[in-house]
């Protein structure tokens, strides 16, 4: 009996916390966050693209990958600006359909 409570207390305490991963890629200035609730299947071709939530990344345009426990709101961008640059954060499920030009803190949104 101890250990069947033991079992559900772990799964209690485990399925949370791979339910906020949030997987983020960072091209340049630009991060992309997928929450793992959402992104599903991801396809990996030929060793060259990746794609998640229909947005495709040329790995070799990739400056970084990985995982961390980051919230997402679904449809936001986020522009971080500085004396002389902008970071830029968008939720995974728009991904796909904005794109960005960064020149210093000059940031275009298309």
């Amino acid at each position: 009996m101890k250990k069947i409570l033991v079992a559900i207390l772990c799964t209690l305490y485990f399925v949370p916390l791979s339910l906020s991963q949030t997987l983020n890629v960072r091209v340049g200035n630009v991060t992309y966050l997928f929450p793992a609730s959402q992104t599903g299947v991801m396809p990996f071709a030929d060793g060259t693209t990746l794609t998640a939530m229909g947005k495709t990344f040329t790995l070799s345009d990739v400056d970084e990958m990985y995982v961390d426990e980051t919230a997402v709101t679904d449809s936001t961008v986020t522009i971080a600006y500085s004396t002389s640059s902008a970071r830029i954060t968008v939720a995974g499920n728009i991904a796909r359909y904005v794109s960005f030009s960064v020149s210093g803190a000059h940031v275009s949104v298309s």
